[in-house]
């Protein structure tokens, strides 16, 4: 089986480091992660070799424009590494593996009373 995390956050690192150092021996794992500075320097310490997919947007209409960006990297990838399934925390997530007909893991990391 082939998975594919995906990091928008540099607490999404920490959510999944333990994850993907328990399944890399038994599955291929694919990373991919935004150009921000701290969730790379998070990846390359905890040894979590990634793909990165881009810069967020700035503004609320660019940050509009990169999610759709964002899901066309990952389908990509989903369909260049023939991934099975996608795990993250981003909306791309769902979408890439709605378009390649994939499974998806979301997970939802915020506040209750946020929600």
């Amino acid at each position: 089986m082939k998975i594919l995390i995906d990091i928008g956050h540099p607490a999404h690192v920490h959510y999944y480091k333990y994850l993907y150092h328990e399944l890399k021996n038994r599955y291929k794992i694919i990373i991919t992660a935004k150009n921000v500075s701290i969730i790379k320097e998070l990846l390359n310490y905890y040894n979590m070799p990634f793909i990165n997919i881009g810069s967020k947007g700035s503004n609320l209409a660019l940050k509009y424009v990169k999610q759709v960006y964002f899901t066309k990297a990952i389908v990509k990838i989903i369909r260049e590494h023939r991934i099975d399934m996608t795990i993250g925390v981003t909306p791309a997530i769902v979408h890439s593996a709605l378009l390649t007909q994939r499974n998806s893991i979301l997970f939802n990391d915020d506040d209750q009373a946020v929600l």
